[in-house]
């Protein structure tokens, strides 16, 4: 018991730790690394675990001491790169400037951050007030599969925000941002659309057949996913141009229309109607999160959202190169 509390203690020590080299090492763009620090803590999670299994000592205790050290290994892995850059102390040091930066700009995001995450789980709150247990569950497994699409516009997120904050050009910025949100709002129909016609096999493949109720509400929360998925790319364009109290006015006009919506309809047609009122809420956000950058920006709407000609042209080329890199790569380990 006292080295789990120890490991509870330490734990969030050491991922505040381990972030803040992750925060230096993704604007630095070595996303390769990053990849190489997150799958090294997965990887020595995993083998604690099963070393625990094998050798019958598997206790609450070993697993909490087992995840603080797991989320060590990845800070191991970046030392050698943070010296090699000049990084000439790991040891927190206090900068007022540094401090007064931090805050002017993240107290802004933080409050936009837990905006954004109340709106995503306060539907499932409400959902455990007036319904069952298993429609909980039934929702919840609706929303964490459907969540899944969101693998797209997170992991293209990664890499855009240190690009754009590193960018000397607004316009430039603007036409990324543009570039990767139309190409996000075509990657997230497709995957939607997948998972969509696949809905009644996968929920059933993934949880069960004792799931299958699920399935609809599934089907129901696919349209606001892409409109979620647009939503971080934008959301990343604003934030490099310092606009959190519009992101928070944003996110507030959702919150208050989602939480209106699922306190009326709820009640009346359960889970099915919850997952409409998401949809309607991630896109109300993901309109008025649009027409604010084409307004303040001085774009069409359409340039933010529907591919064109040379989006076409850049793609082809781009899946070109690399149909034809990984060929050479493969007739090199052939001969």
């Amino acid at each position: 018991m006292v080295a789990a509390l120890v490991a509870a203690l330490c734990f969030p020590c050491i991922t505040l730790f381990t972030e803040c080299f992750e925060g230096y090492l993704r604007g630095q763009h070595k996303i390769t690394l990053l990849n190489i620090g997150y799958t090294s803590r997965t990887v020595s999670y995993v083998i604690i675990l099963l070393v625990a299994m094998f050798l019958d000592v598997l206790t609450l205790d070993v697993a909490l001491v087992g995840l603080a050290f797991s989320s060590l290994v990845p800070t191991i892995v970046y030392v050698p790169t943070l010296i090699q850059d000049g990084v000439r102390t790991l040891l927190p040091r206090f900068h007022l400037d540094t401090a007064k930066a931090l805050l002017s700009y993240g107290v802004g995001f933080q409050i936009f951050s837990s905006l954004q995450k109340l709106s995503y789980r306060l539907d499932l709150l409400i959902i455990t007030y007036f319904l069952t247990e298993a429609d909980v569950g039934y929702y919840s497994m609706s929303v964490n599969t459907g969540q899944l699409t969101w693998h797209f516009p997170i992991a293209i997120s990664f890499v855009l925000l240190p690009m754009l904050a590193s960018s000397s050009e607004s316009k430039q910025s603007l036409e990324q941002t543009a570039m990767v949100a139309r190409g996000t709002v075509v990657l997230m129909v497709v995957s939607v659309g997948a998972m969509g016609v696949c809905a009644q096999w996968l929920i059933p493949l993934l949880y069960g057949p004792e799931y299958l109720p699920a399935v609809v509400p599934l089907l129901l929360l696919l349209p606001g996913m892409v409109s979620g998925g647009l939503s971080h790319i934008l959301n990343d364009y604003l934030l490099v141009q310092r606009r959190q109290l519009q992101l928070i006015g944003i996110s507030s006009a959702g919150l208050i229309i989602t939480t209106t919506l699922n306190l009326m309809i709820i009640p009346v047609y359960g889970i099915n109607g919850a997952a409409v009122v998401s949809s309607i809420g991630a896109t109300f956000v993901a309109l008025l999160t649009v027409l604010y950058v084409a307004r303040k920006e001085r774009v069409s709407i359409a340039a933010l959202i529907l591919i064109n000609q040379a989006d076409i042209t850049q793609w082809s080329s781009t899946l070109w190169k690399a149909f034809t890199s990984a060929r050479m790569r493969f007739n090199s380990l052939r001969s």
